[in-house]
């Protein structure tokens, strides 16, 4: 796991990488080459940093390619966020709620889930979701997003 502790702020910036102002070629020249480039059914991309956690997404018909979305997976890092949520591999659905309420939860058809609120949405799988207890569910991908 990176030592590295990541600061995301909902709605605005992750690891001091601001939404709407940094573009993917600031993103590679801060950490170089990512681990994958994937491709979001033909409308965005995202650069990929497993050993980081992280990943950063621009809209593939933005030819100046603005970072519009961030996504952090902490099955290989640590971040908090300005509420003081603690996101590592053991974060829960119920630890979200605590520290932001009930949110608005939907669905995907890849089978995952999430709860959000502005700027910042949690994914699970949605089996979980649906029915498993909340302290139960593991938050797998956080999506940080202009509120």
């Amino acid at each position: 796991m990176d030592d590295q502790f990541i600061e995301i702020y909902s709605g605005t910036s992750m690891d001091m990488n601001i939404l709407n102002l940094c573009t993917s070629k600031m993103i590679l020249e801060k950490y170089g080459k990512p681990d994958s480039i994937i491709d979001h059914a033909g409308f965005s991309t995202e650069l990929y940093y497993e050993d980081k956690g992280f990943g950063f997404g621009f809209k593939n018909t933005d030819p100046i390619e603005m970072i519009y979305i961030m996504m952090f997976y902490p099955k290989n890092s640590i971040a908090s966020t300005e509420t003081g949520l603690l996101i590592d591999n053991s974060l829960t659905l119920q630890d979200v709620i605590d520290v932001y309420g009930i949110g608005r939860t939907t669905a995907d058809s890849d089978g995952n889930a999430s709860i959000g609120y502005p700027g910042i949405r949690y994914y699970g799988k949605e089996l979980d979701f649906t029915q498993k207890h909340p302290s139960e569910v593991r938050i797998d991908t956080i999506l940080i997003l202009e509120g």
